[in-house]
């Protein structure tokens, strides 16, 4: 289950069209940051001159967390991001007054959006949590396969899995915010 769990989030976020929208974001977030449930980027990582750690500045060029990473974090959005760390991957929620931890010792994590996050723990099946990094959903087989991949986020509240090959290719389907899935 675990080396399923890595390469569920992951696969999709490898791929060159991701970086083309990852970039696409950090470029309207400076454009114009909006605030809304659909991506909204308040912070970027960076490496200021003279430091070896990453630190994270808002849109404005403020630090906001200053040589605090040894590995570069991913930006802020929608007030959460990620940062691999000694025991796993660590997913912080940002508000006025912290960046606090909500769930750690993760092996994978996608990006919170529509109030949901896509992450895996050592040894269980990829799951669902919420803003509190309490586990909503974990992803079960669907359709008595089992998921393989998955989308890093949400979008019209839903998230596309593809589900492991049973008896020749695979099938591909759609799961809700709640963890409810439909198969295609």
């Amino acid at each position: 289950a675990v080396s399923q769990c890595r390469f569920a989030i992951t696969m999709i976020q490898r791929t060159r069209l991701f970086d083309i929208l990852l970039w696409a974001m950090a470029a309207t977030a400076f454009v114009s940051c909006s605030e809304t449930d659909s991506g909204s980027v308040s912070m970027l990582p960076v490496r200021l001159e003279g430091s070896d750690s990453w630190s994270l500045v808002d849109s404005r060029g403020d630090i906001i967390a200053e040589s605090r990473w040894a590995t570069r974090p991913t930006m802020a959005v929608n007030g959460f991001f990620t940062a691999a760390e000694a025991g796993g991957i660590t997913v912080y929620a940002v508000t006025a007054d912290e960046i606090k931890p909500v769930a750690d010792s993760l092996v994978a994590a996608g990006t919170m959006t529509e109030g949901r996050m896509p992450v895996c723990r050592t040894g269980r099946r990829s799951e669902l949590i919420d803003a509190d990094g309490h586990s909503v959903a974990p992803l079960m087989p669907a359709d008595s396969a089992e998921i393989d991949a998955v989308a890093p986020y949400f979008s019209s509240g839903r998230m596309i899995f593809r589900t492991r090959p049973k008896d020749g290719g695979h099938r591909y389907g759609a799961i809700d915010t709640d963890g409810n899935v439909a198969v295609a």
